[in-house]
């Protein structure tokens, strides 16, 4: 299928998939779309946590290869963490860049509001981990103790990548 309007292509559909304007190569091609709920769970570098629960409300939207997740996460009574706080259980790979998170709305976590923490997840990675700047953009890795014995700490944050 072509649509044109005043003679000129806009849209076309074929077994690749759609495909906008003049373009006609198959590797240009929007041909997946999904959306979902994520299974994320707070996960640690040394030590793992020791709780009763963890509740995810996390979605994705997943257009061509680029995926945007966005984290609402929350972990009840954590105790026994240790190493940096990571995040785990993202539903593709990154197989693009590094890239960060937005700035994580965090809570009932020691020294949240302060050190203004935030995710990485790199090159062909599915782990997000997280860091705060020191000073001078020096970053640090964000403890995982800083949830042991705080009362359901949470996590809001999105990160769009490349699968």
């Amino acid at each position: 299928f072509l649509f044109a309007t005043a003679g000129a292509s806009r849209l076309r559909i074929d077994s690749h998939g759609i495909k906008f304007g003049a373009d006609s190569a198959a590797a240009n091609a929007l041909d997946d779309y999904e959306e979902g709920n994520a299974t994320l769970t707070f996960a640690t570098s040394d030590v793992q946590y020791t709780t009763s629960s963890q509740s995810d409300t996390s979605t994705y939207t997943r257009i061509g290869n680029q995926v945007t997740l966005f984290v609402s996460l929350s972990i009840a009574s954590p105790t026994g963490g240790s190493g940096a706080l990571r995040l785990t259980g993202l539903p593709f790979a990154n197989n693009g860049p590094q890239v960060t998170t937005s700035v994580c709305s965090m809570g009932r976590m020691a020294n949240s509001q302060t050190q203004r923490p935030f995710g990485l997840l790199p090159n062909n990675s599915d782990v997000i981990t997280f860091f705060f700047n020191t000073d001078g953009g020096v970053a640090s890795a964000y403890s995982a103790t800083n949830l042991n014995g705080q009362v359901t700490p949470f996590m809001n944050c999105t990160i769009t990548y490349t699968t």
